[in-house]
């Protein structure tokens, strides 16, 4: 049976950062034509995915005889696939995405295969928790979300919910980003706008502990290149989520092994320490054997010094027991510069941050306030391009 193509395939369905700078209600008008589409052509991806898999029959050694009765329905119910092959083994799969419209159109789909267990995260933090409490087979998860990304809830869920596989749901289709997923451990990367094709047999793929990437995005055969540094950029609502920002950051990598550095505003400091103070991190030890230092965000950094005290903090982590240490550095300058309208000083800034991520084993994470509605778009876009991800708080 010929299978007409999905009418939603060429749609972008997008996270936070596709709407940036609009308005909440304007995001939603634009992606409710999405919506509704895919969900007209829920039945026909269904189909497709029978007709062109077998994976629901090869599951339930299902005989041809019955296969080709079933490939004339439409759609499958939770009572059909019982019928079909009885007692259903169950799977547990979290869900993280945080535009309600599209998590819950992914639930939709989900619910109607009878095996699937679902439950919903709108944020990291959300997600970690639940990934920790529910122990899930599998964690769909965005990469753009909102107080910790997709990259950090991925290796903190490595340490507490080991069993979990992840599929990542992202609209970025970057060479890097999808590496650095993979490289996190994730046996699956799913580009948002092959959602309706790709979805259901990336799901089965990586529950049967195999890799699903979407066509165009798989990493070449053979490459031995490591996993990309980050320089990650995070837009902020206030000064709250600033400071929450750069505390996360910093308390991963420390309690991890690692050193960081952060350039922070003065009156930053004190708010900072406090926070990371309150994440139970011993700072002043820290800071007495060396893998954590601070500088101040208003002055203009010196590269040499920049590299000097990379250096220094890598030494002092490995000498503290860390095998190959890497060095977290975060900040508000850029962000700062930008929002001041120096704009070319905040890109000088960025680039020179592009070329230690190159030449260093160092993540970068570059905190902005929220754009609004007078900034320029084109240098807007600039600064984003220089980073691998982009994320909101």
């Amino acid at each position: 049976m010929k299978v007409a193509p999905c009418p939603a395939k060429n749609l972008r369905l997008g996270g936070r950062h596709d709407f940036l700078g609009q308005p909440q209600a304007r995001k939603s008008a634009a992606f409710k034509t999405t919506v509704k589409q895919l969900s007209l052509s829920n039945a026909l991806t269904r189909r497709h995915f029978v007709e062109q898999n077998r994976v629901v029959f090869a599951r339930f050694a299902v005989p041809e005889r019955v296969c080709a009765c079933v490939r004339k329905v439409v759609s499958l119910t939770r009572a059909d696939l019982c019928r079909l092959g009885g007692p259903v083994r169950s799977s547990k799969i979290l869900v993280v995405d945080d535009f309600e419209p599209f998590r819950r159109l992914i639930v939709s789909t989900l619910q109607e295969r009878a095996e699937f267990r679902i439950t919903e995260a709108s944020d990291g933090l959300q997600a970690v928790e639940k990934a920790e409490e529910q122990q899930p087979d599998l964690i769909l998860l965005d990469i753009a979300l909102p107080i910790l990304n997709g990259m950090m809830v991925a290796r903190r869920v490595r340490k507490l919910a080991p069993t979990a596989k992840i599929l990542f749901l992202s609209q970025e289709d970057s060479p890097t980003v999808v590496q650095e997923a993979l490289g996190l451990g994730a046996l699956g990367y799913v580009h948002k706008p092959s959602t309706h094709s790709d979805l259901l047999p990336a799901i089965e793929a990586v529950l049967q502990g195999k890799r699903f990437v979407s066509s165009g995005l798989e990493p070449e055969e053979g490459s031995d290149a490591p996993v990309p540094h980050r320089h990650e950029i995070l837009f902020c609502s206030d000064e709250a989520a600033i400071l929450q920002g750069l505390t996360r950051f910093i308390a991963d990598a420390l309690n991890e092994g690692n050193a960081a550095i952060v350039l922070v505003s003065e009156s930053h400091r004190d708010s900072l320490l406090q926070r990371l103070y309150l994440q139970e991190l011993d700072i002043d030890a820290a800071i007495q054997r060396g893998t954590y230092l601070s500088l101040d965000a208003d002055k203009p950094p010196d590269p040499v010094r920049v590299l000097e005290a990379v250096e220094d903090l890598r030494e002092a982590a490995s000498k503290a027991g860390k095998e190959h240490p890497r060095v977290a550095v975060c900040g508000e300058r850029a962000g700062r510069l930008w929002s001041e309208g120096r704009t070319d000083e905040a890109m000088r800034l960025e680039q020179l941050c592009n070329e230690l991520v190159r030449s260093q084993d160092i993540d970068i994470l570059c905190v902005y306030p929220l754009p609004h509605g007078q900034q320029d778009e084109h240098a807007l876009k600039s600064i984003r391009a220089e980073h691998s991800a982009v994320s909101f708080r």
